[in-house]
C-alpha cells in the first residue's frame, strides 16, 4: 500500500458522470477521496439506500491518498474540482481559494441536489451561499462534536462566542445538516440550528468487513489481535484528541471499578493524546486493562 508519497498504484480513472436522466442527480462534495467515503457513495450508487437516486461523488482535491487501490469509488461517478496551480494535494486552509472555478466543474452536471462535507473550506461555503440564492436544495455533512465546545477558560469562551458569529450565515444557508452521531445533533442544537433540520447520516462505516467479521469466530478475532477470548471487552475506535472525550471515558472505567470485575478496555486509534492518555491510565494503577 502507499503511504502516500510513493506511486503504489496507477493513477485512477474515475467513471464520468453520464449525461442527465429522468431520475434526482445528487452531487456530494467531499474534501479528498478516503476509505469508507467511497464505499459509502458505492453504496449508493448501487441503490442500496435511497434507490432511484443518481449519485456523484465530487472531490476538491486529491490528497495524500491518490495512489492507493481505493483512491476513488469505484461504482458511483466521480469529479474532481479543477485546483488552482500548487493547490493539487494540500489545503489552502479556512479562507484560502483553492479552485479556479468550482460552478464551472459543477452546474453542467445539472444537479437536483447538493451535499457538502464541512464547511472549513471557502469553496463549501461558497457553494451553500450559491445554492441558497439559486434555489438549489443543498445539505452540509459534518462530523462536528459538542465535546469540543466544552472548555471554560476566557480564550475557550471567547472562541465559542466568535464561532457562533462565524457560523450563523452558514446554517442560514444549508437546507439540513447531516449530521454523524447524537454528539453532533447537540453541536448544532447549541449553535442554534433547529432540530427539525437535523438528520442523522452516519458514513463512516465499511459494511463488508463487518459482515466479514461477523462470519468470523469471536475467538480467532480477538486472538488475531493477542486478546483472551474469554476476557470482557469495552471497546472505543476514535481519534485520540480533546473532543473525543476518552479521558473521561478512562476515568469512568477507572472509577466504576470494572477491571476488578474483569473487563478490559481497548481503545484504537492514534492522535496527539496517545502519551496523555496511557498516563492517564498508568496514573490510575490500571495500564493492564486500559489498552491503546
Amino acid at each position: 500500500m502507499s503511504n502516500g508519497t510513493t506511486d503504489a498504484y496507477p493513477p485512477p480513472t474515475p467513471a464520468p458522470p453520464p449525461p442527465k436522466s429522468d431520475r434526482p442527480r445528487v452531487v456530494w462534495l467531499h474534501t479528498q477521496p478516503e476509505h469508507y467515503f467511497n464505499c459509502m457513495m458505492d453504496d449508493l450508487a448501487a441503490g442500496k439506500e435511497a434507490g432511484g437516486v443518481e449519485w456523484i461523488a465530487g472531490f476538491q482535491r486529491r490528497g495524500p491518498g491518490w495512489y492507493t487501490e481505493n483512491a476513488v469509488p469505484k461504482l458511483a461517478p466521480t469529479i474532481f474540482l479543477k485546483p488552482l496551480p500548487g493547490k493539487e494535494k494540500e489545503p489552502a486552509g479556512m479562507f484560502g481559494r483553492e479552485h479556479a472555478d468550482w460552478r464551472a466543474d459543477l452546474l453542467p452536471l445539472q444537479p437536483d441536489a447538493l451535499i457538502v462535507s464541512g464547511y472549513g473550506s471557502r469553496t463549501a461555503r461558497e457553494m451553500l451561499a450559491y445554492c441558497r440564492g439559486a434555489g438549489i436544495p443543498v445539505a452540509m455533512w459534518t462530523d462536528s462534536n459538542i465535546r469540543s465546545q466544552r472548555g471554560r477558560t476566557f480564550r475557550e469562551r471567547l472562541r465559542r462566542r466568535l464561532k457562533r458569529r462565524f457560523l450563523r450565515p452558514i446554517m442560514r444557508n444549508a437546507s439540513l445538516i447531516l449530521v454523524a452521531n447524537s454528539l453532533g445533533t447537540a453541536y448544532w442544537r447549541y449553535f442554534g440550528y433547529p432540530r427539525e433540520r437535523l438528520v442523522l447520516c452516519p458514513c463512516y462505516s465499511d459494511y463488508p468487513r463487518l459482515e466479514a467479521a461477523r462470519a468470523r469466530a469471536r475467538g480467532d478475532v480477538l486472538r488475531q489481535f493477542g486478546l483472551a477470548p474469554e476476557a470482557k471487552y469495552f471497546f472505543t475506535a476514535a481519534r485520540l484528541a480533546h473532543a473525543k472525550g476518552l479521558d473521561l471515558m478512562i476515568d469512568a472505567f477507572r472509577a466504576g471499578g470494572f477491571a476488578e470485575r474483569g473487563y478490559q478496555y481497548l481503545i484504537a486509534g492514534t492522535g496527539p493524546l496517545k502519551e496523555a492518555l496511557e498516563a492517564r491510565a498508568r496514573d490510575g494503577g490500571v495500564t493492564w486493562a486500559i489498552r491503546l
